[in-house]
């Protein structure tokens, strides 16, 4: 208990000196004292004061966004859409998820609802807005990789990894543990969560598990059951969701 403690412990200053690294580096730029509008971005990172969509949750235009200089990589697509990397604010890396058409924006903003309350959470991207205003429709949050070139599901690191060290999978999956527990204790069941909606980050030399897609999350007590015909409709409107979610069983 006393090992997991610490571990939280310091998981936590890792992400709040990540935080604090990427603050700095936007406020040591020279755009940043040179150009008003940027300085107003900046503002606006900072205090969450303009251009709401819902309680606490920015608009982020797709003007406010640049492809990075090592190109916007294109990091998954799925039944939802597709996740890309971008640049924010000169130099601060993004994960800009664009879903479909089918998808309306109460279910982005469902999405985006569901990762603002777990904000606390060691474990979960930083929420930094979205765009519900037109098509595509996307959610903006941080970048997380476990190398600059590319990002890392847990399912590939157990496809192509095979070289990490027994002991270095077992602190992984304990994390991944920890991870789950938090959004528990934050009130959220994630309902779709697998190998591939864990990214592997780097976190000051350690591997850090974190949670993504939210887009099926809810509530601890809002699930629902489904009767049969409900069911064979909500798989064909999320074929990405598992069966045995869709169906209810253990």
């Amino acid at each position: 208990m006393a090992s997991s403690m610490k571990l939280e412990s310091d998981f936590r200053a890792e992400k709040a000196e990540w935080l604090k690294t990427q603050m700095e580096g936007l406020e040591n730029s020279k755009s940043w004292k040179t150009k008003c509008d940027d300085v107003f971005k900046l503002l606006k990172y900072k205090y969450h004061t303009i251009n709401k969509v819902e309680a606490g949750i920015d608009y982020i235009t797709s003007s406010q966004m640049t492809p990075c200089k090592e190109g916007g990589l294109v990091m998954g697509s799925g039944s939802y859409g597709a996740c890309q990397r971008l640049s924010m604010w000169k130099n601060l890396k993004v994960c800009v998820k664009k879903v479909h058409g089918k998808i309306n924006a109460k279910e982005v903003k469902h999405e985006a609802a569901m990762l603002k309350k777990l904000q606390q959470s060691l474990y979960v991207p930083v929420l930094l807005g979205i765009n519900i205003i037109q098509q595509p429709f996307y959610i903006v949050t941080s970048f997380h990789s476990a190398t600059p070139e590319s990002s890392l599901t847990l399912h590939s690191a157990l496809m192509k990894c095979t070289s990490i060290k027994k002991e270095k999978w077992m602190s992984i999956f304990h994390k991944c543990a920890l991870g789950l527990k938090s959004l528990h204790d934050l009130g959220v069941i994630h309902n779709d969560l697998h190998q591939k909606n864990i990214l592997l980050d780097r976190l000051n030399g350690h591997t850090h598990p974190v949670i993504i897609d939210f887009g099926k999350a809810c509530k601890v007590g809002n699930g629902r059951c489904r009767k049969v015909g409900d069911v064979v409709m909500y798989s064909e409107l999320h074929p990405w969701v598992a069966p045995e979610t869709v169906r209810g069983g253990q």
